[in-house]
């Protein structure tokens, strides 16, 4: 057995001494509270491929830091740095592990006052509001027919707005008041449908919230996934443990990280299984991206929660 291998191997059953103590995980891999909270903000803005797209960004970048090694010396703190980020990918994928295999129990966040309010009081611009800032999160949400209807009618408001500002511009002022008229009735038609096909996506929201438990890593069977992240996680100790052998060893190291950095294309690899398996699981590429971003976000609520106490 090489050195490195050894190296790695010690490594691992370091990390995994710690069992579902998470703490004691990340204590095993050095990684500090700022570096685990760094993670919250990019886990919340991969909304449109989830779990994976944080994951090909952390291993890209990752790996391009590394590339540099073919180009210049890196220093001992460089190398650490580089080493934290594949610390980072095994610590995730092990939360992901533990959440498949049931150590996590993940609780169905969905209640009924998760559904927007149908009130026929709503002010208008809160309901435009609303719907804007949630196709930005949940993409899918366009699909839904209530929520075309509204983006519709708001493409439809902006059109007669600018027409509106235009005519009026060019028409004298005693002959505005009909074109104002004109443009408040088309106004109140316009918003009148937004509020009904609103009304009409909160009682959809509210029926299917009553009728099925509405976490979708809680109506599939996830356990499937439970090895695969188990690979990832030692695929990526056996990265860090590469990365700082090299440093620690000096003689050669530029070649090492060189060598380590042909190790890319593997972890895509990985990566692209790992969306393949959430594609077998939900049958369609719309329920695989929201398998990916459940976990996403449930990765990111869980190092919340770990933050705080670490």
């Amino acid at each position: 057995m090489s050195d490195h291998s050894r190296r790695a191997k010690g490594d691992w059953a370091a990390f995994e001494a710690p069992g579902r103590d998470l703490e004691g995980r990340a204590e095993a891999l050095q990684l500090e509270r700022e570096v685990l909270a760094a993670q919250v903000e990019p886990l919340e803005l991969a909304v449109e491929r989830g779990m994976v797209e944080y994951k090909q960004s952390l291993a890209d970048e990752a790996f391009r830091a590394l590339e540099d090694a073919r180009f210049r010396s890196l220093s001992s703190a460089q190398i650490l740095g580089i080493a934290s980020y594949f610390g980072v990918y095994a610590y995730v994928c092990t939360i992901q592990r533990q959440m498949a295999d049931g150590t996590i129990v993940i609780r169905d966040h969905h209640r009924e006052s998760d559904a927007p309010a149908s009130d026929s009081e709503t002010d208008i611009k809160q309901i435009i509001a609303e719907v804007q800032e949630r196709v930005k999160t949940e993409p899918d949400l366009r699909l839904k027919q209530p929520v075309k209807n509204i983006l519709m009618q708001l493409s439809r408001y902006s059109r007669e707005l600018a027409q509106f500002k235009e005519v009026t511009v060019r028409t004298p002022a005693d002959k505005r008041p009909p074109i104002a008229a004109n443009f408040k009735k088309s106004s109140e038609e316009i918003f009148a449908s937004i509020r009904r096909n609103y009304d009409q996506l909160a009682q959809e929201e509210k029926t299917a919230l009553s009728t099925q438990p509405q976490h979708i890593l809680l109506r599939l069977p996830i356990n499937k996934l439970a090895g695969d992240f188990l690979s990832q996680a030692k695929a990526a100790v056996d990265v860090r443990a590469a990365i700082l052998f090299a440093r620690d060893e000096q003689r050669g190291a530029r070649e090492r990280l060189v060598e380590t950095a042909g190790r890319h294309g593997a972890f895509v690899d990985r990566i692209d299984a790992e969306y393949s398996a959430y594609l077998e699981l939900g049958q369609t590429d719309n329920l695989a991206r929201q398998i990916s971003r459940a976990f996403a976000q449930e990765v990111k609520k869980k190092i919340e929660r770990e933050t705080e106490v670490y």
